[in-house]
């Protein structure tokens, strides 16, 4: 019995160990940012006026526009990567609901050492995003609807989060009166393109036609929503040109 103690011991010091060392991770959690300025460390849920605006089921998590998790339940409230080489990294992480539309999202740089585990806290944003527009004499044809494309450039890849064309749904189509007020849509921090806008004259069945347009190029049509508040892309609608689709 004294005999295989001492062998235990002479293993133990022979070098014959696993480091953590050899396996640097990073790990990240997170809790969320209101709707309204100054809301924050909310959990997956709290949905409401100036909480979340839709329920977060799932986060997926980038590194280097790399996803490394994927669907995580919201509700672990954090995950772990495993073998990660040690350098510098943009990390993303985005809160999606159970559709998986990317609901809010944070944005930073890390460094990863080489030995042991990394850890941050994530506070995933939202904000609204704004289209507003002007037709030709600013005034609309009668009962025509405002029809457009939104991709999120921050995506990876990037990708469209709203549009109504002549595709979407009989309601869709006529959602947006263009003498109406503005559109406000609940996205994500980050960059936004307006593709499109048009004018269209009835819009709710096949006889539809563009009116008045603005279509892509135009360097206003874009905006980054940083989190909490409006931001605003306005667009004013021409009659030159071929029309955008």
């Amino acid at each position: 019995m004294r005999l295989l103690a001492l062998l235990a011991v002479t293993a133990l010091g022979s070098g014959c160990y696993v480091s953590t060392c050899d396996t640097p991770s990073y790990s990240v959690s997170w809790r969320f940012r209101g709707q309204a300025a100054g809301v924050s460390n909310l959990r997956c849920s709290d949905t409401g006026p100036g909480q979340l605006s839709a329920a977060i089921a799932y986060v997926d998590v980038y590194m280097n526009d790399v996803r490394v998790v994927s669907a995580a339940p919201c509700t672990d409230y954090g995950a772990t990567v495993l073998d990660v080489l040690d350098g510098s990294y943009d990390v993303r992480v985005e809160g999606l609901d159970a559709s998986l539309f990317v609901v809010n999202r944070d944005q930073f740089t890390t460094r990863v050492g080489s030995c042991g585990q990394t850890a941050n806290a994530a506070q995933p944003s939202e904000g609204t995003l704004e289209l507003d527009w002007v037709p030709p004499g600013s005034t609309c044809v009668s009962g025509a609807a405002i029809w457009f494309r939104v991709t999120d450039r921050t995506a990876t890849p990037p990708a469209v989060v709203y549009v109504v064309d002549e595709l979407s749904s009989a309601a869709d189509r006529i959602l947006y009166a263009c003498s109406g007020p503005t559109i406000q849509l609940p996205v994500a921090s980050g960059h936004y393109s307006l593709d499109w806008i048009e004018e269209v004259s009835n819009p709710g069945n096949s006889s539809w036609a563009g009116e008045s347009w603005l279509c892509s190029g135009a360097a206003s049509m874009s905006q980054t929503v940083p989190g909490a508040g409006v931001y605003t892309i306005s667009a004013s609608l021409v009659t030159s040109g071929l029309a955008c689709h």
